[in-house]
């Protein structure tokens, strides 16, 4: 699994007219065999603001696994098609044994452009029907649309492909109840206090920059943290949000 030694910092959010610094960085998982094949609806109106900002979950087991992960980011895409975020999905969700709750994180690119989360947003007005469908989509091109000479109109390509018109797709960037939730819950998410695997604490004072999670993917269950980075916030394999690393909290 690729770590990073240190975050980036980059970018500020503005989340309530508030300006939050923005750092990810990426680590992979593991490669199962069975890739997520999207199906592609047309999509005619866009969903409620609540429907927009309710959490995303898959299955419904006793345990919780939180899953953040970045659109932008080509480690998150890994994790989620075909690494230990699709075997979290097909060993505990499917199964029964868990529910997933999918978050969204940001990169600093992933908001340069136009100072929103432009995939994010979109993946959430597809609608909860067709949301992870719309996640497995922007994930998989990816490479196309986030290396086109203006990403956010890349994935607004892609989108427009998955089903939703230009006129849909103007309203939705236009949300402003949209960017400012996505923002709260990236802000929260950055801002608790988790326990690491070995049993110490991270909270956000006890980082350089300020936040706990410092890289993604990253996984939460039952309150610990698993994001690829110890108590000194430098890399270490054994906190990877990998399938075997969070195997023995799963109780």
């Amino acid at each position: 699994m690729r770590q990073p030694t240190r975050p980036r910092v980059t970018t500020l959010f503005l989340v309530g007219g508030v300006a939050v610094a923005v750092a990810m960085a990426a680590c992979s998982g593991s490669m199962p065999p069975s890739p997520i094949t999207p199906t592609v609806p047309t999509i005619t109106t866009l969903p409620s603001i609540d429907e927009m900002l309710s959490e995303k979950t898959l299955g419904s087991g006793p345990i919780t696994i939180i899953e953040y992960v970045s659109l932008w980011d080509t480690a998150s895409a890994t994790f989620y098609l075909t690494g230990d975020g699709a075997q979290m999905k097909s060993q505990y969700a499917d199964t029964g044994k868990a529910q997933i709750l999918f978050r969204n994180l940001f990169l600093g690119s992933e908001l340069a452009t136009s100072g929103i989360p432009v995939a994010a947003m979109l993946a959430r007005c597809a609608g909860n029907a067709h949301f992870f469908d719309a996640v497995a989509t922007i994930f998989q091109s990816q490479a196309t649309w986030k290396n086109a000479a203006n990403p956010d109109t890349g994935v607004q390509q892609v989108m427009l492909g998955f089903g939703l018109s230009q006129s849909l797709i103007n309203s939705c960037l236009a949300n402003t109840a949209l960017v400012n939730g996505l923002g709260q819950v990236h802000t929260n998410a950055l801002q608790s206090t988790y326990q690491l695997p070995d049993g110490t604490q991270r909270t956000p004072t006890s980082t350089a920059i300020g936040q706990s999670i410092l890289s993604v993917p990253a996984v939460v269950v039952n309150g610990v943290l698993f994001d690829g980075t110890n108590s000194d916030a430098s890399a270490n394999a054994a906190f990877a949000p990998t399938l075997a690393n969070i195997q023995p909290f799963l109780k």
